[in-house]
């Protein structure tokens, strides 16, 4: 009897040293993600530099090692947070090593890589070039070339030449082939989840999407669509309030943007107006316009989610109406639309309308991908 209490109190007491060693890196269980995971971070500056070239002999004709590298490398799994997490953001190559008695050419400086997320835009921060744009696992690019390691071409000296310096930005700017777009609470995670499979955080308050989420829909054809679920956008978006250009420039890669409108309207809280599902779509539509033109001429479909109820239904019969009534009126006064190609209504909650919206966005995406 005593064996076994001990061997139930040593039990109990590692579950509670578990939970708390879980506690350190965020709250235990799956109701909330680690503090440092709710911030958006898609954009970091950091200092890099190539190794300088070693001392070459030239009374024995003997050279230095070239410096090391510094390459920008896309993988998968890879966040820009843990770049900004760094306590120093500088990436410095190893030197070449420079020409000895016991290695007559000096052996070349080690390279150093920086990973990043697929999507990453390096950037240039001296001259605001765009040096490269690493959209696939594995893709590479040099950012900071080594020096030279001592030779004839280096000086009468042989003295090995200085690593190329540079402070780049890395941007991430989300690749997918659908973004969707609403304004907080329409729903867009849960629409994510019944169209893909996903599980992002679902809560009831708003700005519950804090940074970019992505789904997969498979179809028995063997097509692959992604779906990036984003932040809520807000009036005001294109200038920058609230995460604004945030939002904005993650739907720039996007083919096709799926508009995710609540049936019952919208009211970010009791300080703002109300908005109708009409009034809804023409906001987004104005944010994107102000933000890119290009990106409201991008094609389009408009879900009406949350129709459950017969209540909420005729709501969506009634804004078709008033679609296809004020279309004409919209245009000829000046008022902004998207390039919408269909309307379906949908509940993402209760999984309806679901399958047609996949099959409306298979057609438009194999059209899009045929052109």
């Amino acid at each position: 009897m005593i064996r076994t209490s001990v061997l139930l109190y040593q039990r109990g007491y590692q579950r509670v040293l578990a939970r708390l060693l879980a506690s350190k890196s965020g709250p235990i269980g799956n109701t909330t993600e680690p503090i440092r995971e709710r911030h958006l971070v898609d954009k970091v500056r950091v200092y890099c530099r190539g190794g300088g070239g070693g001392q070459g002999r030239p009374s024995y004709g003997a050279m230095g090692g070239d410096g090391g590298n510094v390459f920008v490398k896309a993988k998968e799994g890879a966040s820009l947070g843990d770049i900004a997490n760094l306590k120093v953001r500088r990436f410095i190559a190893d030197n070449g090593e420079n020409s000895h008695g016991k290695r007559f050419n000096g052996r070349k400086g080690k390279d150093r890589i920086i990973t990043t997320p697929v999507g990453t835009l390096v950037t240039c921060l001296d001259s605001m070039e765009v040096l490269a744009s690493l959209d696939e696992v594995g893709s590479t690019f040099m950012v900071a070339k080594g020096g030279t390691g001592g030779c004839p071409k280096t000086g009468t000296l042989w003295g090995g030449l200085k690593g190329q310096r540079r402070m780049i930005s890395l941007e991430l700017k989300l690749i997918a082939d659908i973004g969707l777009i609403g304004f907080p609470n329409a729903g867009k995670s849960t629409v994510l989840q019944a169209l893909s499979g996903a599980k992002p955080k679902i809560a009831s308050y708003a700005f519950t999407t804090i940074r970019p989420r992505l789904g997969i829909i498979n179809y028995p054809d063997y097509v692959s669509v992604k779906v990036a679920d984003l932040p809520g956008l807000i009036e005001g978006a294109s200038q920058n309030i609230g995460m604004g250009h945030k939002f904005l420039k993650h739907i720039e890669r996007t083919k096709l943007l799926l508009f995710i409108i609540d049936v019952n309207g919208f009211q970010l809280s009791d300080k703002f107006l109300h908005r109708t599902p009409l009034e809804t779509i023409t906001l987004l539509a104005q944010e994107l316009k102000s933000y890119s033109n290009e990106l409201l001429q991008r094609p389009s479909i408009i879900a009406i989610n949350k129709v459950e109820s017969e209540e909420a239904r005729l709501n969506f019969e009634q804004l078709v109406l008033n679609i296809e009534k004020d279309l004409n009126c919209f245009n000829d006064n000046g008022n902004i639309w998207p390039n919408c190609l269909h309307v379906c209504s949908i509940s993402a909650k209760y999984i309806q309308g679901i399958e047609e919206l996949k099959t409306k966005i298979h057609q438009v995406i194999t059209d899009i991908r045929a052109k």
